[in-house]
């Protein structure tokens, strides 16, 4: 049985590749030459993703490119380089203050 563990995962791709099928519908995909199809918003997502909708619609579980979008317009200003770089800065000087 395949769980989330991602090293399942890593043992399949090493062993068969970059493209394995799992069941008759679902593979494990690492190649990012196909990241741009198989990440694309324009593809239908499964009715799986209902599943990660225990308290509504999330960034991770909206289905609707519309949905999707807004959500992640309020959370990409944190994860801009600015953002990013600013906690870099704050985490070194906490790993310096552990040292």
């Amino acid at each position: 049985m395949l769980t989330g563990r991602i090293d399942n995962h890593s043992e399949f791709i090493k062993c068969y590749g970059n493209i394995v099928r799992i069941k008759s519908n679902f593979f494990l995909v690492q190649d990012p030459q196909l990241q741009k199809y198989y990440m694309a918003y324009k593809i239908k997502k499964d009715s799986i993703h209902m599943l990660l909708d225990v308290n509504g619609s999330s960034l991770f579980s909206s289905v609707g490119k519309d949905s999707h979008s807004l959500r992640k317009k309020l959370i990409a200003p944190a994860f801009n380089i600015e953002s990013l770089s600013k906690w870099n800065t704050y985490l070194s000087r906490w790993k310096r203050q552990l040292n």
